[in-house]
């Protein structure tokens, strides 16, 4: 299985969209930042017929060391889920 990384897809996007390879890079790169910046202040972010992408913070845990017996606190983490929406689903499973 093949995945694509930032320069292909800005090839692809400069393609389809005739804008100039550095152009179509400086879309991508505000777009993700513009992602960024909404999930750090805690908004999501919903994309119509690709998705969204929510923040969660998974609580602090505690963990056992099976080899020491010592049991490990893990602490608070900040991260990211995406749910596919259903136009893209569907898309997928054609």
């Amino acid at each position: 299985m093949n995945s694509l990384n930032l320069d292909q897809l800005t090839r692809k996007v400069s393609e389809r969209t005739n804008l100039s390879i550095s152009e179509a890079k400086e879309a991508l790169k505000t777009a993700i930042d513009v992602i960024v910046e909404t999930l750090k202040k805690g908004s999501s972010v919903k994309i119509r017929k690709f998705g969204s992408l929510e923040p969660i913070t998974r609580k602090e845990r505690k963990r056992y060391n099976f080899q020491t017996g010592e049991i490990i606190k893990t602490p608070k983490t900040k991260s990211v889920i995406f749910k596919v929406s259903k136009n893209l689903k569907d898309e997928l499973n054609k």
